[in-house]
C-alpha cells in the first residue's frame, strides 16, 4: 500500500508539472492574442476575450478549423511553442485518468457502454447547440458535430458568434475527454475479449517450445503462467532478461532451494 502511495504521489507531480506548463503556454497564447489581435487573421466577433479562448481550446484540441489563423512570425512562433505544450500535457493528463479514472474499477463492458452514451449525447449536444446558434441546417449540424467530435475539423463550418464561441469552449474540452476515454475503452475491451478467448484455447506442445519452456513434459504452476503471459504477448524474452537482471541485482538469500530478496527493496526511500 506504501508503495503504491508513494507511485501515486510521483505521477501526481509529474502531472502537476506538465499542468503548469500547459497553463503558463496558454497564458502566454492568451495574452499574446489580446494585445497582438492584428496577428492572428479570423472572423470579426463581439468579444475578443472569447475569441482568444476559443483559439486555445481549438487548437489544444487539434479540432483546427481554420478560422483563426496567425499570421504573423511572432504569432507562428507562439501558436508552435503552445502547440508543443499541448501535445506534452494532453498525453500526461489522458495516461492520468487512465491510471486513477473512478472508471477504473467498472467493468470493461460496461465502461464501453458508459462512453458510447456520453459520445452520443456530446454529439446531440453539439448538433443542437450549432443549429440553434449558427442557425444551421440539421443536416450541416450533424455533418459538423461528426466532423468536429473526431477532430478531423476541415474548415467548411466553424463557430462565428461570440455565443457559439463560448459554446465551443466547454464543448470541445468535454469532447476532448470522452472521446478520448472511448477509444480507450474500444482498446481495453478488444483486448479483454481477445485474451479470454486465447485462454479458452488448448495450449499444443509446439507452443510450448516455441515460448521458451525447456522441459515441457512436466511444467510447475510458476512455468505455466509465464508461458501463458508470454504467449498473450504481455511479456518477451527481452523483458524476461530484464526482470531477471534486476532481481540479481538485489542481495539474495537461499530460502526452500529458492534465492529470495528483501522486499524492503522494492520500496522507495
Amino acid at each position: 500500500m506504501a508503495t503504491m502511495i508513494r507511485q501515486q504521489h510521483y505521477i501526481t507531480q509529474e502531472y502537476s508539472f506538465g499542468l503548469v506548463l500547459f497553463l503558463l503556454a496558454c497564458a502566454v497564447l492568451f495574452v499574446f492574442y489580446l494585445i497582438e489581435g492584428k496577428s492572428f487573421k479570423s472572423l470579426e466577433s463581439e468579444s475578443p476575450l472569447c475569441d482568444a479562448l476559443y483559439f486555445i481550446i481549438v487548437t489544444g484540441t487539434t479540432v483546427g478549423f481554420g478560422d483563426i489563423l496567425p499570421v504573423t512570425i511572432a504569432a507562428k512562433f507562439v501558436t508552435s511553442f503552445f502547440i508543443v505544450f499541448s501535445f506534452l500535457f494532453i498525453e500526461s493528463f489522458l495516461s492520468y485518468i487512465e491510471r486513477f479514472s473512478c472508471m477504473k474499477n467498472v467493468s470493461a463492458g460496461k465502461r464501453l457502454v458508459i462512453y458510447i452514451v456520453a459520445a452520443l449525447s456530446s454529439l446531440a449536444g453539439g448538433t443542437v447547440a450549432f443549429h440553434h446558434l449558427e442557425s444551421k441546417s440539421w443536416t450541416d449540424s450533424v455533418y459538423f458535430s461528426i466532423v468536429t467530435c473526431s477532430t478531423v475539423g476541415f474548415g467548411d463550418f466553424s463557430f462565428n458568434t461570440a455565443e457559439g464561441r463560448g459554446f465551443a469552449i466547454l464543448w470541445l474540452a468535454f469532447n476532448c475527454v470522452v472521446f478520448s476515454n472511448l477509444l480507450m475503452s474500444i482498446r481495453d475491451f478488444k483486448t479483454i475479449m481477445a485474451t479470454r478467448n486465447r485462454l479458452k484455447k488448448e495450449f499444443r506442445i509446439s507452443e510450448l517450445a516455441e515460448g521458451g519452456i525447456n522441459h515441457p513434459a512436466r511444467l510447475s504452476k510458476y512455468e505455466y503462467t509465464l508461458f501463458i503471459l508470454k504467449s498473450l504477448g504481455r511479456l518477451d524474452e527481452e523483458e524476461m532478461t530484464i526482470i531477471s537482471k534486476k532481481f540479481d541485482s538485489y542481495p539474495s538469500t537461499i530460502s526452500d532451494g529458492q534465492p529470495r530478496i528483501e522486499t524492503s527493496n522494492l520500496v522507495p526511500r
